[in-house]
């Protein structure tokens, strides 16, 4: 469903049950503000890691009521429906990581730059979730030396994209002979959604690499709590009840206490997602189905709620490279991160998100007759081969250190060369048979005995992952 602008007139879109929802818009808003909170270490977000769970019921509603309502009025195109959500996440995706990439070449060192590139070609095949875990290791970089890592879950909502309406366009056409597609595919949503909920509830106790927490196996149930609240709905409608009992303010109260409740409270990151996970889902459905506030006179409508609701998907774009590029310069220089820092880390993240939605957002969804999916592909397609070549070229010359001030190249051809020493470590030219219990590196001083030690317990495994994984969240592309 494309989103509009949150408006004067969005309520009278409201008017219509598949209208804008500006109680939706304004969960959005609530989600986007816990994700900045909680990355830009404010205190009273301590739980804002919630927001993806959020976000995720929200899509999850919205995409399976076009998806459904299509089936049913026979109109439905997985092409069509592929390209409603390219044009809504890739072209502000693309300019984001564009952006990333031009700052990275003048504060990143060559190591570090190569492995930002990969990442930003697996962010634009929405492939980054599967990167990400991948470098989940003991010597995995830390989160915040990673501008792109929270695209792991853009590319863990793509995939959602993908296989929900496929399974649904299939099971539809298979149960067409028995005039119960309907229920038929219902059914298959309930099947996916528990046989998920239970892959996850196992993985959070067994998954000691924490790959659980980007994969889409381990979350498809959230976003299809919010699918089968809409198929619920579509179901009540067409059978001629107008209302649910769910429609209630003491419901939409409920879950707004709920969410508030998770994004406030210092939740265990370690285990997630995980059991205590129901808690937001259940209350962000309770939010969705309670279909509450959404009058002109109601506090979600207020225009500063509104205007956060659409800008929430730029906010998520751009305020995590903004935290990661600043954290590192001021690091750097000595500087703390205070509240000053922070607020205007804020602003730049607000302003860089106005200024996406409004120039490329905007006129991308509305501008159909010049972005006709023939030019959207065509554009997007030449832009991933650019940098594609880039990434080739620098890969081909080590990361470009040329580009790197004279006092850092020893420092960069230094972590490019092997140790020439092999006192201690073997390698493939090393004359020694095995490793020593105890030796010596380097020269040894006139008294024959060593002058230092070096004393060490490994972290655990599944420790020093958790103190890497970024607990990141998504703003709604829906």
């Amino acid at each position: 469903m494309e989103q509009v602008g949150a408006t004067e007139g969005a309520a009278g879109k409201h008017a219509s049950p598949d209208g804008f929802r500006l109680d939706i818009n304004a969960l959005r808003a609530l989600s986007v503000i816990a994700v900045v909170g909680f990355h830009f270490q404010i205190p009273g977000f301590a739980g804002g890691f919630v927001g993806v769970d959020v976000f995720l019921v929200i899509t999850g509603y919205l995409m399976t009521r076009k998806v459904l309502t299509d089936l049913r009025l026979g109109r439905f195109s997985l092409w069509t429906f592929a390209m409603m959500r390219m044009r809504r996440i890739y072209p502000a995706l693309a300019v984001a990581v564009a952006a990333s990439i031009v700052i990275g070449w003048f504060v990143t060192l060559p190591g570090e730059y190569l492995k930002h590139l990969l990442q930003a070609l697996s962010a634009l095949a929405f492939v980054s979730n599967f990167a990400f875990n991948s470098d989940n290791g003991y010597f995995a970089m830390a989160a915040q030396t990673k501008p792109l890592l929270h695209t792991w879950s853009l590319s863990l909502e793509w995939q959602f994209y993908i296989w929900m309406p496929l399974v649904a366009w299939l099971v539809w056409r298979l149960a067409s002979r028995t005039k119960s597609s309907f229920a038929a595919v219902t059914i298959a949503l309930q099947i996916f959604a528990a046989l998920s909920l239970a892959w996850c509830l196992w993985a959070s106790q067994h998954d000691a690499m924490g790959s659980s927490f980007f994969s889409l196996r381990s979350r498809a149930w959230e976003p299809l709590a919010g699918g089968l609240i809409a198929a619920a709905e579509i179901r009540r409608r067409s059978g001629g009840i107008k209302t649910s009992w769910l429609e209630s303010p003491i419901i939409a109260l409920a879950g707004w206490a709920l969410v508030a409740g998770c994004t406030v409270c210092p939740l265990p990151e370690a285990r997630w997602p995980g059991a205590l996970t129901i808690l937001p889902i259940v209350g962000a459905a309770m939010i969705v189905a309670a279909r509450q506030g959404a009058g002109e006179g109601s506090v979600l409508a207020l225009s500063p709620i509104q205007r956060i609701g659409d800008w929430s998907y730029s906010i998520y774009l751009w305020h995590w490279p903004i935290w990661v590029f600043a954290l590192s310069w001021l690091t750097v220089r000595g500087y703390d991160v205070g509240v000053a820092q922070k607020i205007i880390m804020v602003l730049a993240s607000l302003g860089l998100s106005a200024l996406s939605y409004r120039y490329i957002e905007q006129p991308v969804r509305t501008q159909r007759e010049f972005w006709t999916p023939r030019r959207l592909l065509t554009t997007s397609g030449v832009s991933f081969a650019v940098l594609a070549g880039f990434v080739s070229l620098a890969f081909l010359n080590h990361g470009f250190p040329g580009r790197l001030p004279d006092y850092l190249l020893s420092a960069e051809l230094a972590r490019r060369t092997n140790t020439p020493r092999d006192e201690c470590f073997r390698n493939a030219n090393s004359t020694k048979k095995a490793t020593e219990t105890y030796c010596s590196f380097g020269s040894a001083p006139a008294t024959g005995r060593p002058t230092a030690i070096l004393w060490g317990i490994p972290l655990p495994t599944s420790i020093s992952n958790r103190s890497r994984r970024l607990r990141s969240t998504t703003a709604s592309t829906a």
